[in-house]
């Protein structure tokens, strides 16, 4: 999985022109590489996901639109719907 660098140089034309705004722009560029770095918007295992009926604590872990692909039977779900943290809908895809 590809991911983005926490730090970003924006150069020295920009730093010494505005210190401020480059400390600025490097801590939302840090925040947003992080939470990029961080989200599952693919999951590879060798199960299912939850049953649509049963509330799971795996769940919330998950957004609208990842996918969980089943490695073992080659099957991938996309998260279609959320009602509670733990209760989701997964729609099989393939």
């Amino acid at each position: 999985m590809v991911t983005l660098a926490t730090n970003f140089n924006w150069g020295r034309s920009l730093e010494n022109q505005n210190p401020l705004l480059t400390r600025q722009l490097s801590e939302a560029y840090e925040k947003t590489a992080r939470i990029v770095n961080t989200k599952t918007s693919k999951y590879l295992t060798n199960t299912d996901p939850p049953n649509a009926a049963t509330p799971d604590q795996v769940n919330k872990n998950f957004e609208l639109g990842d996918i969980w692909i089943n490695t073992s039977s080659n099957n991938a779900w996309i998260m279609t719907s959320r009602t509670t943290d733990l209760l989701v809908t997964w729609t099989k895809i393939t």
